[in-house]
């Protein structure tokens, strides 16, 4: 299965443990916007234990737009 994502740092809400955030096209926890067809779920990579952190949809967090 071939899904899309993006990729970003968190800037000024970078710390310690958390730098970077990736958010995945129709992953499972994402329901589909009916205003803009986002259906992208974001996650958050926690540097000391090397995983990703669920963290919301990017219809929500908005760190993305497909304009």
């Amino acid at each position: 299965m071939n899904q899309e994502f993006v990729t970003g740092g968190l800037g000024q809400m970078m710390d310690e443990d958390f730098e970077s955030w990736v958010c995945v096209n129709d992953h499972s926890c994402a329901a589909a916007s009916s205003v803009h067809d986002d259906a992208y779920f974001c996650f958050i990579y926690h540097e000391g234990k090397e995983t990703f952190v669920p963290w919301g949809a990017n219809k929500d967090l908005q760190l993305f737009s497909f304009n």
